[in-house]
């Protein structure tokens, strides 16, 4: 592997897809994933990963051709648009602080919005006081996710260093 930030499962299986060979999974295989509860923890999971996806995604950027028929669909369609989800949501939001004048839908659309986000905020203080409601994991693990996202961007842009595994 060309580098340590990479995320080694999705870069193999990008790189068979390079050889134009084919990559089977297994459907009886297991898997156990040790995650840390905390949301500080899941963010830093998140900023790892992503991080390492988008450093997997430039060594095998080959795949973006459009000579790799499904190949190169499933990457713009899956990974790249994936990477400017962080960006979409905080362009709705701000574009609809600014739509939100006389037009109902586009009030309606705010009022949604804001209700998201103060779920998301009434998730965060119910983790913190150690209160588990399951219908509030959902936003909070969205917006979670994307902030890891956004972080994990950065410091691909930055070339930061290797982050740490830890378990």
């Amino acid at each position: 592997m060309p580098n340590l930030d990479l995320v080694d499962d999705m870069f193999n299986v990008l790189n068979t897809a390079i050889k134009r060979k084919r990559f089977v999974f297994e459907p009886l295989a297991i898997t156990t994933e040790v995650r840390e509860k905390s949301l500080k923890d899941e963010i830093y999971r998140r900023e790892r990963l992503y991080k390492g996806s988008i450093f997997s995604l430039i060594a095998t950027k080959k795949l973006f051709s459009p000579i790799y028929g499904w190949s190169s669909f499933f990457m713009y369609s899956h990974k790249f648009i994936r990477l400017l989800m962080p960006y979409f949501i905080i362009f709705c939001v701000i574009s609809s602080l600014f739509l939100n004048q006389n037009i109902l839908i586009y009030r309606v659309v705010l009022k949604v919005e804001i209700l998201f986000f103060a779920l998301v905020v009434l998730g965060m203080f119910l983790e913190k006081m150690k209160i588990d409601v399951k219908i509030l994991k959902l936003p909070l693990f969205f917006i979670s996710l994307n902030i890891g996202y956004i972080i994990g961007i950065k410091k691909a842009v930055t070339k930061a260093t290797a982050s740490i595994w830890t378990h």
